[in-house]
């Protein structure tokens, strides 16, 4: 079943598509339209000759494929909530966990910008004023930084959460008046302030005053590294799993990262913690030019990992470093949402873009007019009438002209049958139309998939 390159179905010809070059992909399907079904399942299992990061809501494909899989080399399973566990325990899904605090190196040049990064992981930047968010992520790396200095190989992420939640106790005066703090995190800021690594004192120095602005961005750090109160996500961060993102450079190795669809949105904070993790790791070493790329497979990106900025400049500098993204969108308005003015940095990257009928028509359009134009012939039938001395009288006059018209009208890309899609690519010249069977539909690999845990067999 291995297969060069990344499948991309069926050409009217019947034969195997594929596009075998290092550039990014992307594929945009609406929900429903069988992006999982079709494409994704037959890519993680024909992609024999690589290793593949894979985020996978509901743990679908992880179900399927895993069997595949662990015959080609080491699977890592970050399945926190233990999705298909104990319905299906015969499949192995259970967690092993990772702690992206062990990867940090305090004795690094590179140890604060680590840790900022982490942090801009936890923390989104949100609305109209960056402030309080941007600030939140200071205080938070700050805390990363103490906690990884103070406990090592033992640091996890409960502790960062407790020492940001933790209420500040105030020594009480003779007078009754209060002085300085004794506990919570004014306190820990004072002690970070002092720290005899410059980067942590510099960044907890602005922490230390009590100032009104600061109960603001405790506020925001606070909710938005909510998701490490989850007992089943504290947990899994907490495990001592020695695993680095970077062996999957030197040999085969399949990580899928398993969330609850119902749980999306509330712990995202969570994939977006581990995609940063790993993309820091890969970037740490140089590709193996005798090896394809490490695949990573983001599916459902803006509702598992939204805006991103790792994830933004990747697009652009991951393939350099032998690394090659594949975000799943359901429509190009999602890009626009997050990415704003920047989302068609997306697009120019790819080397393969996948869509299937798009249901909007700001999708459509944009995809029309990429598909470029053709030249049709327009008859036109003129009728005219005259009036001379010698009676009156009528003509017709029929003629030819062109005009150029999309080659494919947004409608026609709505209207495109279950099944096909149609793929823009650098190495063919216009758009090419794929027809991509389901899984089932394909007798060589159908043997091969354990089932599907979502449908009765």
């Amino acid at each position: 079943m291995t297969h060069k390159g990344i499948y991309l179905g069926q050409g009217q010809d019947g034969k195997m598509l594929s596009y075998p070059g290092d550039r990014h992909l992307m594929l945009i399907g609406p929900n429903g339209s069988g992006k999982g079904a079709r494409l994704l399942t037959q890519n993680v299992a024909f992609l024999t000759d690589r290793s593949l990061f894979i985020v996978d809501p509901k743990g679908e494909t992880a179900a399927m494929t895993i069997g595949l899989r662990r015959k080609l080399g080491d699977v890592v399973v970050l399945n926190p909530f233990g999705l298909h566990v104990d319905t299906h325990p015969a499949l192995g899904l259970a967690s092993t966990g990772f702690n992206p605090l062990n990867a940090l190196d305090p004795t690094s040049e590179t140890f604060p910008d680590d840790c900022a990064g982490l942090a801009e992981a936890m923390i989104r930047i949100e609305g109209k004023d960056p402030h309080w968010a941007a600030s939140a992520q200071d205080l938070l790396a700050a805390l990363i930084m103490h906690e990884k200095l103070e406990n090592g190989g033992q640091a996890t992420f409960g502790n960062v959460r407790r020492m940001l939640t933790e209420p500040t106790l105030y020594e009480i005066l003779e007078d009754g008046k209060r002085g300085a703090p004794i506990g919570g995190l004014r306190h820990t800021a004072n002690f970070m302030s002092i720290s005899d690594d410059e980067a942590l004192a510099a960044k907890a120095s602005r922490f230390t005053e009590s100032r009104d602005e600061l109960d603001s961005i405790v506020s925001t750090a606070i909710t938005q590294t909510r998701f490490l109160d989850s007992r089943p996500i504290a947990a899994d961060l907490g495990k001592g799993s020695g695993f680095r993102f970077g062996a999957m450079k030197r040999r085969t190795i399949t990580v899928y990262l398993i969330l609850p669809a119902k749980r999306l949105r509330t712990h995202s904070g969570w994939v977006r913690l581990i995609v940063q993790a790993a993309l820091n790791d890969l970037y740490e070493t140089m590709p193996d030019r005798s090896r394809p790329p490490v695949l990573m497979l983001l599916d459902e990106l803006p509702a598992a990992i939204g805006n991103l900025p790792i994830v933004e400049d990747a697009m652009g500098l991951a393939r350099g470093y032998g690394v090659q993204l594949w975000p799943v969108v359901q429509d190009l308005n999602q890009l626009k949402d997050l990415y704003e003015a920047r989302w068609e940095t997306f697009i120019a990257n790819t080397g393969a873009l996948l869509t299937f009928a798009p249901r909007d028509f700001s999708t459509a359009d944009y995809l029309s007019k990429l598909s470029g134009m053709k030249t049709e012939v327009v008859q036109s039938l003129s009728y005219g009438s005259s009036d001379q001395a010698s009676g009156s009288g009528s003509s017709e006059n029929l003629s030819f002209s062109t005009q150029g018209v999309p080659l494919f009208r947004p409608e026609a890309l709505m209207g495109m049958a279950e099944g096909v899609a149609l793929c823009f690519s650098h190495l063919a010249q216009g758009p090419v139309i794929c027809r991509l069977p389901a899984y089932w539909e394909m007798e060589a690999l159908r043997p091969h998939l354990a089932p599907n845990p979502y449908y009765r067999t």
